[in-house]
């Protein structure tokens, strides 16, 4: 049997620091980074599926595939944290990054990226969120 040749060093051709991350090399993605992408799962869904029912008492709606372009198919479930989905036309189904990296025809490490970007709020939001919070003016 041919024994695997290994690269100097003993390295795996991985790139050390090789994460997420697009900004530099040894950027890589929080630990926490599907919790933190599935806060916002139902507002995903109201944004990028049309005729989006009102869930269920289960938290499950339906709307519109965005894949196979047929009507009231495609099962989502609203419920924070969760994010799965599956179409009962053509059978596609998965977790909320599997969509996204579906919709956008992008990669993993994209994908997170620009969900992890999505789930940031804004400075702007936040000083409203203190504001609507405290009832006046935040100081900062």
């Amino acid at each position: 049997m041919k024994q695997k040749r290994q690269r100097p060093g003993g390295c795996s051709g991985r790139r050390a620091g090789a994460g997420l991350g697009g900004l530099s090399p040894n950027y890589s993605a929080p630990h926490d980074f599907r919790e933190q992408i599935a806060k916002g799962t139902a507002t995903y869904f109201s944004e990028h599926i049309s005729n989006l029912s009102a869930p269920t008492l289960l938290g499950w709606a339906t709307g519109d595939c965005p894949f196979c372009k047929r009507k009231a198919q495609l099962s989502v479930d609203m419920r924070e944290g969760r994010g799965g989905w599956r179409c009962s036309a053509c059978g596609l189904g998965g977790d909320l990054i599997g969509f996204h990296q579906r919709l956008r025809g992008l990669d993993f490490k994209a994908t997170v990226r620009e969900l992890l970007s999505m789930a940031k709020p804004s400075t702007r939001a936040q000083i409203a969120g203190l504001r609507s919070l405290y009832g006046g003016a935040a100081n900062g």
